[in-house]
């Protein structure tokens, strides 16, 4: 089972979700939005069953997490290096839109 947490809550993330969820063996384990309601959103959106995804609001604590293998990138622009960069840094395997850096 891949283990999948969307950083960026917002219309992007919304496409993301929609695909994942239809692939059995993905789980989105963990969402994370600055904007604690998006979050909230989102976990609410993305919950399968009993599996509901943890939230967050920084998106640090997201790459701690053992249990996550991939991080789809679904922030603005801006912020594409610094979160592609520290994913790479935790070892997970990325999805993001370009630009994958500035």
């Amino acid at each position: 089972m891949l283990r999948i947490a969307i950083v960026g809550c917002g219309k992007i993330a919304d496409a993301h979700a929609s695909q994942i969820l239809r692939i059995d063996s993905c789980d989105i384990v963990a969402v994370c939005d600055v904007d604690e309601n998006h979050a909230a959103q989102a976990a609410q959106q993305f919950t399968v069953g009993e599996k509901v995804p943890a939230r967050f609001t920084d998106f640090r604590r997201v790459l701690e997490r053992k249990d996550v293998q991939i991080v789809v990138q679904a922030t603005p622009d801006h912020w594409h290096t610094i979160i592609n960069m520290a994913a790479a840094g935790a070892k997970k395997d990325i999805y993001a839109e370009k630009p994958l850096t500035r």
